[in-house]
């Protein structure tokens, strides 16, 4: 299958988050997230950490 020329073998894509700290540089990656409750943890990392 193919959307938007990303090739899947599962039927979907896998959802990842990258987030990306002010100086442009990779802060954390998760990978094969689960939406449901996605939003807190990510918001949770940002707080503790030192962005």
């Amino acid at each position: 299958m193919s959307q938007y020329d990303v090739k899947v073998s599962s039927g979907y894509a896998s959802r990842d988050s990258i987030i990306i700290d002010p100086s442009g540089k990779v802060a954390n990656i998760y990978r094969k997230i689960n939406p449901a409750g996605h939003a807190k943890e990510v918001l949770d990392f940002i707080m503790n950490s030192s962005m």
